[in-house]
């Protein structure tokens, strides 16, 4: 099977923007190439940066930030990649205009295609995803790099898939930390946009007496549903392909939302019927600058806020 590597050449600051614009097109699996990254990774700055970095990447000084995702070799694909540049055109054209801000640069913003087999694509997983720490007592191992890895109470084994998340993001890690925190012992937690799974087995590995993940990506749900198996927690997870909270009869003690912000503030006005009375209600993948947002859509929903949690450019807010 052939894949397609798409590569963006941008800035680091460009790096928040682009990102935000792949999550709402469904792209939720992003790595990132950058001098100020690299060093940031070897300096051991941030508890939950990757263990392994490509020598490869040692020898960069100087060159851009470029932002790669993996999508299939399909016709059908050709669109999306269309729309996107149009995308890229328009922020270049907002730069240029000051749009963005004062002195705000997003480099080239140059789309470079590859195509891949599946070998190649295994390999540059198995090279850059090798081993993080989720919480203080969970980590997340890859399949590809260490083969043959068993699960058990501390560790994740996941096979991403394509496009869906690995726990090295601040958002993934800032959730799970808030679910160990506030825990799932004999809860029953669901986890709307489940992508890989990895919040869904947390959730069991947590102690969780029933997860329920849902994804509105079919590839997602079969990838997170593979992931509850290989780790050994089917009896557990449940995966289901649906919309958000759409047609869900489930009352969930412990709500996990790792979207985006947008995606947020339109849940905190659906989410309470699956939520049951003293639940609380986590949801992450908020840019800093969008925080106020969240806030102030929960707070008008009737939800109290507990705790924001900050990482990077990113937080994540308790409430209930």
């Amino acid at each position: 099977m052939k894949y397609l590597e798409i590569a963006i050449h941008t800035t680091d600051y460009g790096v928040e923007i682009l990102t935000e614009l792949l999550e709402k097109r469904g792209i939720g699996s992003t790595w990132v190439e950058s001098d100020s990254v690299t060093a940031e990774m070897l300096e051991k700055k941030n508890p939950y940066d990757w263990d392994y970095i490509d020598d490869s990447l040692l020898n960069k000084e100087g060159s851009e930030t470029i932002l790669k995702f993996y999508l299939d070799e399909k016709p059908e694909n050709e669109p999306f990649l269309s729309a996107l540049k149009i995308d890229l055109m328009k922020l270049k054209s907002d730069e240029m205009y000051g749009e963005l801000g004062v002195g705000i640069e997003l480099g080239r913003l140059y789309l470079e295609k590859k195509v891949i087999d599946d070998e190649v694509w295994q390999q540059n997983w198995a090279e850059h995803f090798q081993e993080v720490q989720l919480t203080g007592s969970l980590s997340v191992k890859s399949k590809l790099a260490f083969p043959g890895s068993l699960p058990d109470d501390h560790t994740i084994i996941l096979d991403p898939g394509m496009a869906f998340g690995t726990g090295t993001h601040e958002t993934t890690s800032l959730c799970a930390i808030l679910m160990e925190k506030y825990g799932c012992k004999g809860k029953t937690v669901l986890d709307i946009g489940c992508g890989s799974g990895i919040l869904s087995i947390a959730a069991a590995r947590m102690g969780s007496r029933h997860v329920v993940g849902v994804d509105i990506d079919p590839i997602a749900v079969e990838v997170a549903k593979d992931n509850t198996i290989m780790n050994e927690c089917g009896p557990w997870v449940e995966i289901l392909e649906g919309d958000l909270t759409k047609g869900l009869k489930i009352k969930a003690n412990l709500v996990v939302a790792n979207l985006v912000a947008e995606a947020i503030v339109f849940l905190a006005a659906h989410i309470r019927p699956n939520l049951s009375k003293d639940g609380i209600f986590i949801s992450s993948g908020i840019l800093l600058e969008k925080k106020d947002d969240v806030v102030s859509a929960l707070t008008m929903s009737g939800f109290e806020i507990i705790e924001i949690s900050e990482k990077g450019d990113w937080c994540a807010v308790a409430a209930k």
